[in-house]
């Protein structure tokens, strides 16, 4: 049987990342897709739930909807990636950090400012400049 390879979702912060990504908010992303990346490094897609909805059927979202999707599928990827597991990770985006005014990063990642926060943040982990 021949086995179907996922589409990997465009994450990165490349010029030809960012085109990919355009591409597939404009043509909406499957919601199946989410949950599925989501899955894999070991997160909740309901967590999810309170920013964007996510449908249950295998219906693509709206570009608007795919564009927060995409956003936030990157900061969840890239903060699995700096603490090491999902549970790390939803430890620290469940915890107020000084930093950020001592906002819980998660609750920041309900508008476009607050995640671009967290995001910027996290650039600074990834490079020592928060120890």
């Amino acid at each position: 049987m021949k086995s179907k390879s996922r589409p990997e979702l465009p994450l990165g912060s490349t010029p030809a990342d960012l085109l990919a990504a355009h591409k597939v908010i404009q043509k909406g992303i499957r919601a199946k897709d989410i949950r599925r990346h989501l899955r894999s490094l070991g997160v909740d897609p309901s967590l999810v739930a309170g920013f964007i909805e996510v449908p249950s059927s295998k219906r693509r979202l709206g570009p608007t909807a795919s564009d927060v999707a995409l956003s936030l599928l990157a900061v969840f990827t890239n903060v699995v990636a700096i603490f090491g597991s999902a549970d790390a990770a939803l430890d620290w985006l469940s915890t107020p950090v000084s930093s950020l005014d001592g906002h819980v990063p998660l609750a920041l990642l309900s508008t476009r400012a607050g995640t671009q926060a967290v995001r910027d943040h996290l650039v600074r982990i990834e490079f020592g400049v928060y120890c």
